[in-house]
């Protein structure tokens, strides 16, 4: 892989991208995105000379977390409107509008950038097809498949219909792709099967270089969590079925009936939130506190930073971008044995991996960590050196030579 410092030509062809992700327009017409996606959309102008981004459409209210998008010198940047799909009854009402408009942007670009999940529905769904029919050259980005079942209580007669549909239509487009991008390699394994494009696997991730600590932060880090006396783990995470609260939960109530004495934060927002509240409240040697959430950036790693140990106890496949969060500030990882967090870690080098679903084998897990901490200091050093080779850059850049590779400069 090139180095971010050689950076390659750029590519000169018209780019649509289309996304769920909304943009925002104040009232002199500039356009603005949240912070996190701005952090990840500005990227890509750095190597895509003529941008047109398709997206739903608000207007920027007084307090949000929004940043402007000023484009490169030389860069052309235009953004068209999504009709509304803010439910599944809006978007069957607009599907002829979002059609033609589909149909519109298709005709005024040469690369069509897609994908293959989404609420209500997927937007691809839609684009796919008439990049297909209007011979554009196709790429897509598979970061998930929300819609795959995950063993637990949920999985009822709908969602399992829901899944069979799902994967069929994704395996088509995947199939019929000129370049399909994979966070993680069961993604491509599975929808990839008789393609006729390219697919390749760049995990996603967030952190950029000066996120990651540098050495001497990070002993000086571990000298302070050594030196207290109560081991501390953190969830960071959707508080939701899907992200393994429920076992979670049970795990920490079996530490704290073997009397385990640690701390657990537990930060984000949820339908599980208010069970996560309770297990606080009910809980004597392990010391739960559920935290308010903290924007994504320097207060955030901060927050990383004073943890032994991160718990990413997942029921879907896919690739979690916390991981690399966890290791840019030496902190090593429990997660559950799934297909997006298996890539993501060396099991005793840079973390444990243990069964998906498993709450006794979580807590043996973190039980086993907090008896030893000088082993987590060490694999929390081995978790930074990883963090320093998947940058945000870094895979930004490996997408642009794989683009560059497919089509060229243009």
């Amino acid at each position: 892989m090139q180095s971010v410092e050689q950076s390659p030509e750029a590519l000169k062809q018209r780019y649509l991208m289309i996304m769920h992700v909304p943009y925002y327009v104040d009232d002199v017409g500039a356009v603005w995105l949240d912070r996190i996606w701005h952090r990840d959309f500005i990227e890509h102008l750095t190597y895509i000379q003529h941008m047109l981004l398709l997206a739903p459409r608000r207007l920027k209210q007084e307090g949000e977390d929004l940043v402007r998008v000023d484009p490169p010198p030389g860069v052309t940047f235009e953004v068209r409107e999504v009709p509304p799909q803010t439910s599944m009854a809006r978007a069957l009402i607009n599907l002829p509008a979002t059609f033609a408009t589909f149909w519109r942007a298709a005709s005024n670009a040469d690369i069509v950038h897609s994908n293959i999940a989404g609420w209500p529905f997927p937007l691809g769904w839609i684009m796919n097809p008439i990049a297909l029919l209007r011979g554009r050259k196709l790429v897509l980005v598979v970061e998930s498949a929300t819609w795959r079942l995950t063993g637990s209580e949920q999985d009822d007669w709908k969602r399992r219909v829901r899944s069979l549909v799902y994967e069929r239509v994704a395996r088509f487009c995947v199939e019929r792709a000129d370049l399909t991008v994979c966070t993680q390699p069961t993604y491509r394994d599975s929808l990839f099967v008789d393609g006729r494009g390219r697919a390749v696997v760049i995990p996603a991730t967030w952190i950029n270089a000066e996120d990651v600590l540098d050495q001497d932060q990070a002993e000086a880090a571990w000298r302070e969590k050594l030196a207290r006396r109560v081991f501390r783990v953190l969830l960071p995470a959707r508080l939701t079925a899907d992200k393994g609260i429920h076992v979670l939960i049970d795990a920490i109530r079996r530490l704290d009936e073997a009397g385990v004495e640690l701390e657990l934060g537990i930060i984000g927002a949820g339908a599980l939130r208010e069970r996560c509240v309770e297990l606080a409240r009910s809980t004597r040697s392990v010391q739960v506190s559920v935290l308010e959430t903290v924007p994504y950036g320097p207060a955030f790693f901060e927050l990383l930073r004073e943890y032994e140990t991160v718990l990413v106890p997942n029921l879907g496949d896919e690739q979690p971008r916390i991981i690399f969060d966890a290791y840019s500030q030496a902190v090593a990882v429990i997660a559950s044995d799934t297909p997006g967090t298996r890539p993501c870690i060396e099991d005793g080098q840079t973390g444990r991996i243990v069964p998906r679903g498993d709450a006794e084998a979580l807590a043996e897990a973190i039980r086993s960590a907090a008896a030893e901490r000088e082993t987590w200091r060490r694999m929390g050093l081995a978790a930074l050196a990883e963090a320093r080779r998947h940058t945000h850059r870094a895979m930004h850049h490996q997408r642009w030579n794989v683009l560059l590779e497919c089509f060229g400069s243009g």
